[in-house]
């Protein structure tokens, strides 16, 4: 071997047929020695000396990876090499079985003063994160930070202990915002994950995490309505809040409400025979859907104008409150134009007598919510308008007409989720014919469960933004700003860093 070098590689399924492929033009000798766990194929490449630089070049070009691990000092045949690599495991195996027994050792003599040195810099790494929200001197502090009005008491009698330390407190005002602290039951706090996507609410604002739980299970259960897929998604849900998934615990929720409506449908895995119905079934009563669908979402939109007038009144907002859109006046409005159409369109018996009057009515609070901010600030005593008189109504003519659009709009918007009721018995439906088309049997119940995989994957996800959409479009857009900061502890940011 004085004139020749040999060295052993390994390359890809691909570059490996290219090799192959080159066997006579190369200025090589390539043996095939076998596959590594890498799906790739290892060669032993032998060359003359004289064509050393050539042979490395074609197998830079391959992406040649050299198989590691072999050592000069095995010079013996295989057999004896494998005996004396076995021998050495053996001394090194007792070698480090010796080590882990004078570490145990030494830790044990140790735990003591290793312990106390992690709660002293536990401490002192404590105190560093305290220090970040204090001014101090050499001999005083000063700290400043939230308590909620429970914790009010427990603090001065923490701070009457000590003679020296003075606590004072002070009302939150507008130049001192105060953060917000959430505080839910375990069946509506997973879904405060969907309200801070949108903010968290403020201070003295009305924390929507209730009325969006049940609007959203709802919806979804309206939408979604199925025994056994819910059950399925209950699973997927369970794991995933297992893991540390916060979505997880909002998916088993909504597959509560899927299989509590599956009931009410009659429904499991899309079969409709089974079960009896508690209600309807929606594809053979469309209207009774789609009809029930709005009138929840009208109730719905009633709730969220009464978060709103409550909102701005807290907020001492008198022009959006009494007078605004979202205020008294729009939730008027729009209960008497709600109502002047019903009476039009014979829908309630006789209010056809009434209907001139609501339209009177309807008119009246238009002209009062055009007229808003003069009339709040008449009332504050303030000047009439806060801009120009011209740029007032200008803007104000718009949101008027954007107004009364939003509100067929968003009142229609809710024929979606019966929409969706029917769409989900439809999909089923037509996997039901593709099934049938195939033949039945095995090849039928292949395509069954392909179906509903499909079903509760696709839909699934197109239901749950569809809710998320209602959410933030119609309902949060009227009465929640989420402008707020969430009011985190100091002891968590402490937890968090042991």
């Amino acid at each position: 071997m004085e004139y020749f070098t040999y060295t052993i590689g390994s390359v890809s399924k691909d570059n490996a047929a290219r090799l192959k492929s080159i066997y006579n033009t190369v200025t090589s000798i390539v043996f095939h020695v076998g596959d590594t766990s890498q799906n790739e194929e290892v060669f032993l490449i032998i060359s003359p000396k004289d064509f050393e630089v050539e042979t490395n070049r074609i197998l830079k070009a391959l992406n040649f990876k050299l198989v590691e691990g072999y050592d000069d000092a095995y010079v013996k045949v295989p057999g004896d090499i494998l005996t004396d690599l076995g021998l050495e495991k053996v001394k090194l195996e007792k070698t480090i079985f010796e080590n882990e027994t004078l570490l145990r050792k030494h830790r044990d003599e140790n735990r003591a003063e290793a312990e106390e040195v992690f709660n002293v810099l536990t401490l002192y790494a404590n105190l560093n994160i305290i220090k970040k929200y204090m001014a101090f001197s050499d001999e005083n502090f000063y700290f400043s930070g939230w308590v909620s009005k429970k914790d009010r008491a427990a603090l001065e009698k923490i701070a009457a202990q000590y003679d020296n330390m003075i606590v004072m407190f002070t009302d939150p005002d507008a130049a001192n915002k105060p953060p917000t602290k959430m505080k839910n039951n375990w069946v509506f706090r997973p879904f405060e994950t969907l309200v801070k996507m949108y903010g968290v609410p403020a201070y003295n604002e009305l924390d929507p995490t209730p009325f969006l739980s049940i609007t959203y299970l709802f919806c979804f259960g309206y939408m979604f309505g199925d025994v056994g897929q819910g059950l399925v998604l209950l699973l997927a849900g369970y794991i995933l809040g297992k893991r540390g998934v916060e979505l997880g615990h909002v998916i088993a929720r909504m597959a509560c409400s899927s299989i509590i409506f599956g009931f009410i449908y009659g429904s499991i895995f899309g079969n409709e025979s089974i079960l009896p119905t508690l209600w309807v079934r929606p594809f053979e009563n469309i209207n009774t859907v789609l009809l029930t669908a709005v009138v929840i979402g009208v109730v719905m939109l009633f709730i969220a104008y009464l978060y709103s007038i409550i909102n701005k009144l807290r907020a001492g907002d008198i022009k959006e409150g009494l007078f605004g859109k979202n205020g008294i006046a729009g939730f008027v409005l729009y209960i008497s134009i709600l109502l002047c159409a019903l009476c039009a369109t014979g829908i309630i018996p006789g209010g056809s007598a009434f209907t001139p009057f609501l339209a009177v009515l309807a008119v009246a609070l238009v002209i009062l919510v055009l007229l808003r901010e003069p009339i709040a600030n008449t009332i504050r005593k303030r000047k009439l308008y806060d801009t120009s008189a011209g740029d007032y109504y200008v803007e104000s003519g718009f949101e008027l007409f954007e107004m009364l659009l939003a509100m067929l709009s968003n009142t229609l918007s809710f024929i979606r989720v019966g929409a969706f009721a029917l769409t989900h018995v439809g999909l089923f439906m037509a996997f039901e014919t593709l099934a049938t088309m195939v033949g039945g049997g095995f090849g039928g119940v292949i395509v069954l469960i392909i179906g509903n995989v499909l079903i509760i994957v696709l839909e699934g996800l197109i239901d749950f933004i569809q809710c998320l959409r209602l959410q933030f479009y119609e309902l949060f857009s009227k009465y929640y700003t989420g402008d707020g900061e969430e009011f985190v502890p100091l002891s968590s940011e402490i937890r968090n860093t042991l």
